[in-house]
């Protein structure tokens, strides 16, 4: 069905949830209400939706689903409810939320995989640990629907992130993610988490390497007891050749595969 652009949308917009109505009218004269319906709204959601009001052009006479489509900011879960006499019955579609533990495999596009246990905030903090005459200082944080593009869908995860500062032993520093400013959707350098296991006490991360993804491997980090974490890394490409990345790029990474390395 086609809708006409004479439709009324109405946003309900608060700190945590976010609502667009589309009211139509339908070939049998019934009133067709779609709510879309998001958790948490965008940083900006007035002017991401402002721009679909200024190309609306691209949208007269096309089906509703193409609008849709292309608001992917905001999720749109759609559900329909149509008139009965003068009783309208309006539902909303929740989002589609798993746990953390869940393969990407087995969920649909722009599916919320969820913190729902709390695991992961025990592992936020700051930890330090010498190596080879290294200080290694991890800062470790959690963000909330962190929006990731994998296996061709569009994921949002509850993610640990970790960001790194190493200095040698006269204090000049050899490398810093911490006050590195890279692109949102950068990986390069980031280390995430992808879930919880061992009743809570074993974060599993992956880590997208340096330059041309030397280093890039897993960490799996154990909590020892309140205050102490133990590290453990498996690269799955610690090397490189001129073919590969240009010699020039400075693929130097700083981590311990050694088991048991810990951090205090």
């Amino acid at each position: 069905m086609k809708i006409r652009f004479n439709i009324l949308i109405t946003l309900l917009i608060s700190y945590t949830s976010f609502y667009a109505q589309e009211i139509s009218i339908d070939e049998n004269g019934n009133t067709i209400i779609t709510t879309h319906c998001r958790k948490r709204p965008i940083k900006d959601t007035l002017n991401y939706v402002k721009q679909f009001e200024i190309n609306k052009i691209n949208y007269i006479g096309q089906p509703f689903s193409k609008l849709l489509n292309e608001m992917t900011q905001i999720q749109p879960k759609t559900a329909w409810a149509a008139s009965m006499g003068r009783k309208k019955i309006i539902s909303c579609k929740a989002q589609q939320i798993y746990p953390l533990l869940t393969s990407v495999g087995n969920v649909p596009n722009l599916s919320h995989l969820k913190d729902t246990n709390n695991e992961l905030q025990s592992f936020v903090g700051t930890y330090a640990a010498t190596y080879n005459g290294n200080q290694i200082t991890l800062y470790i944080t959690k963000e909330d629907e962190k929006l990731f593009n994998t296996r061709g869908k569009q994921i949002y995860r509850d993610v640990l992130e970790i960001k790194y500062v190493v200095k040698n032993s006269t204090g000049t520093v050899l490398q810093d993610t911490k006050n590195l400013v890279l692109p949102d959707e950068s990986l390069k350098y980031r280390i995430y988490s992808l879930w919880v296991t061992e009743n809570g006490n074993k974060a599993e991360l992956i880590y997208n390497g340096t330059n041309c993804n030397v280093g890039f491997g897993s960490i799996d980090l154990k909590k020892l007891n309140a205050t102490q974490l133990s590290w453990e890394y498996k690269p799955n490409d610690i090397v490189t050749t001129a073919d590969k990345c240009p010699p020039n790029f400075g693929h130097n990474h700083l981590f311990t595969r050694d088991k048991g390395f810990n951090f205090y």
